[in-house]
């Protein structure tokens, strides 16, 4: 989705304000140049607010799970400009998601995690959410069972998907997405049909 008038991106980039390299293009010359190196770090506390163990993971093993989490979102439905929830810690997940959306064209919308169901049903709605990446524990509170619950009344929302133990009712895990190669044709065919400029809106961030 791109909201800046085509005359004004055509004076910012012949004046050399702008540029059109995006963010997917800087990841994969990261990984080319990374290879097996250490790219990302979860916090060693990371048991104490979420339910999953601290990932430590090469260039490599990052782009593959990016891959694997771009694949889940294609298999959940999304296509370009549709709007995914977020509610997660910083940690290595939250990375998957923002490079896998700035891959594939989807639009990301982070949500603080103090928030809760009094802001989230107004502020899904009103972004047109499509679906949901949370957690099934952050600090002790279940995200994944909270969202749930608004379901029902938000017409249009189709997923929820969550990292951290067993699945409940309409959650699908994302904890085993490293157990099974990901489908790198699928992946790349979906970045090349939804042909991510520079100009493309990644996130909504709410203030």
């Amino acid at each position: 989705m791109i909201l800046t008038p085509p005359d004004r991106i055509k004076d910012f980039v012949s004046r050399g304000f702008w540029g059109t390299t995006t963010i997917d293009d800087l990841f994969r010359t990261a990984v080319i140049g990374g290879r097996e190196r250490l790219a990302i770090v979860d916090a060693p506390n990371k048991p104490s607010f979420m339910d999953t163990a601290p990932l430590r993971l090469s260039w490599n093993e990052l782009a593959d799970n990016v891959d694997r989490v771009c694949q889940r979102l294609l298999e959940a439905g999304l296509k370009r400009d549709d709007v995914i929830g977020v509610q997660l810690p910083n940690c290595v997940e939250l990375a998957y998601l923002y490079l896998a959306a700035a891959r594939l064209g989807f639009i990301l919308s982070p949500f603080p995690i103090q928030y809760r169901e009094h802001e989230l049903s107004d502020l899904i709605a009103f972004a047109g959410i499509s679906g949901f990446v949370t957690a099934r524990s952050i600090k002790g509170h279940d995200h994944s069972a909270m969202v749930n619950g608004l379901r029902g009344a938000l017409p249009g929302f189709r997923f929820i998907l969550a990292w951290g133990g067993p699945s409940s009712a309409g959650i699908a895990t994302l904890d085993d997405i490293d157990q099974s190669e990901p489908d790198r044709a699928a992946v790349a065919e979906a970045a090349r049909r939804a042909a991510v400029t520079a100009n493309d809106i990644v996130t909504i961030t709410w203030t």
